[in-house]
């Protein structure tokens, strides 16, 4: 579940978490009334006494944990090609033998 929601506040004893799509709503659902997910969410917020699913109505309105991760890692994906495409010494190497950069695959990714 954190993959696909995202933290909407607190108000009223509700913790309201945000989801992207009606999957992730249905999905979520299925958790609601989970004493252990509420006594995990009571342990952060004391006067939680419920948690709220509501369907994300904005992209702005907050990002899931997996479009944190996926944002991150297009980002940086992105980082290393601008990088290498402005490396003179591989700009020589292109040049030299007429190639050209059409992708970089990063060793590692963000966490």
């Amino acid at each position: 579940m954190k993959e696909n929601a995202a933290f909407g506040g607190v108000s009223e004893g509700r913790v309201r978490l945000l989801v992207p799509d009606q999957a992730a709503m249905t999905r979520a659902r299925r958790h609601e009334r989970d004493p252990e997910l509420l006594r995990a969410v009571s342990a952060l917020w004391p006067n939680a006494q419920r948690l709220e699913f509501v369907m994300r109505q904005q992209r702005t309105e907050g990002e899931t944990h997996r479009e944190t991760r996926d944002r991150r890692r297009d980002e940086h994906r992105q980082a290393l090609f601008d990088e290498a495409l402005a490396d003179p010494l591989l700009q020589q190497v292109c040049d030299t033998l007429g190639a050209t950069i059409h992708s970089v695959t990063p060793l590692s990714e963000p966490s």
